[in-house]
């Protein structure tokens, strides 16, 4: 029985050529999902420095507010002292 050198060899190199593509569709599978992946954290990233900002702002205005907001109360300075005559 004698080995053909040649068709063994044929074979091996179409086998490899196909595990190759499947390599080359892989690894451009995981570069596109690593590629939607880091635009998704970059998204969410700017999603957070968006709220923090709006959160800060928000202080602000509710800071601002409070410091100018009017009371019915009279403040304590201005009281006049009287006497009430109580039967």
């Amino acid at each position: 029985m004698k080995i053909d050198r040649k068709e063994n060899f044929m074979q091996s190199r179409s086998g490899l050529s196909d595990r190759k593509e499947g390599g080359f569709v892989a690894t451009v599978l995981f570069i596109g999902l690593l590629a939607i992946m880091l635009m998704l954290a970059t998204a969410g990233s700017m999603a957070l420095i968006r709220l923090h900002d709006e959160v800060r702002v928000s202080e602000r205005q509710q800071i601002k507010r409070l410091d100018l907001s009017v009371t019915n109360s009279v403040p304590i300075s201005h009281l006049s002292i009287t006497r009430v005559n109580v039967k």
